[in-house]
């Protein structure tokens, strides 16, 4: 739950490379993911609620839902997860109040803004679109909190509520795909049903209440 308070996808990387290692600990560590990755969609809608409450009521079902659907799997590898023992290393942990962290994230909020407003300005919203799917392939506070500053400006609600949920499904699949890499089969066995849920519970709300569509 901290991990995704912070940044769910450095926690993924961490679970995958103690994977590798130690391959018992693939049922936890996949457990750790879907969990801060279920805190992250409900992250996301604190932060909106606190600088755009008309935003995060539109947020609130996709987002909502995909963190719903998360915290439900992670339920169902928990009572797994009680019934299989396994024994693993101590994790190590850094040092959370370094200052690199906070300027490289200053840079990234910066860099997305810009990105963001001038595919807005020069693409329309599916230049938007674009550029949510390729920030948030990296974070999503910092897409997050550029679509927000743009829907204050004037950008409409529908297609800002869209920029950040594609944002955090691509956030996702790259989750999906770092397990995959570091942490191999035994990590994904584990890790992909919950994710796939999470991302077919994105798209389906998607569809049903058309965000793509004003």
């Amino acid at each position: 739950i901290l991990g995704g308070l912070v940044s769910s996808t450095a926690l993924t990387m961490s679970m995958a490379t103690q994977t590798r290692e130690n391959p018992r600990l693939a049922l936890p560590g996949a457990l750790a993911i879907l969990i801060a990755s279920g805190t992250m969609f409900a992250r996301m809608l604190v932060i909106v609620s606190l600088l755009q409450p008309g935003l995060f009521l539109m947020l609130l079902i996709p987002l909502g839902g995909m963190a719903l659907c998360g915290f439900v799997m992670s339920f169902i590898l928990y009572g797994k997860a009680q019934r299989t023992p396994s024994d693993g290393p101590d994790i190590s942990h850094r040092n959370p109040f370094e200052l690199r962290p906070a300027l490289g994230f200053g840079l990234l909020y910066a860099g997305v803004l810009f990105i963001s407003k001038a595919a807005q300005t020069y693409l329309g919203d599916q230049g938007l679109y674009a550029s949510s799917l390729l920030a948030g392939t990296t974070d999503v506070d910092a897409i997050t909190l550029s679509i927000v500053r743009l829907q204050q400006d004037g950008l409409l609600a529908w297609t800002a509520a869209t920029a950040i949920t594609l944002a955090a499904m691509t956030n996702t699949i790259v989750k999906v795909l770092l397990a995959g890499w570091f942490g191999g089969k035994p990590l994904m066995k584990y890790v992909a049903p919950g994710m796939i849920a999470i991302l077919a519970t994105g798209i389906l709300i998607l569809i049903i209440f058309g965000f793509t569509h004003p």
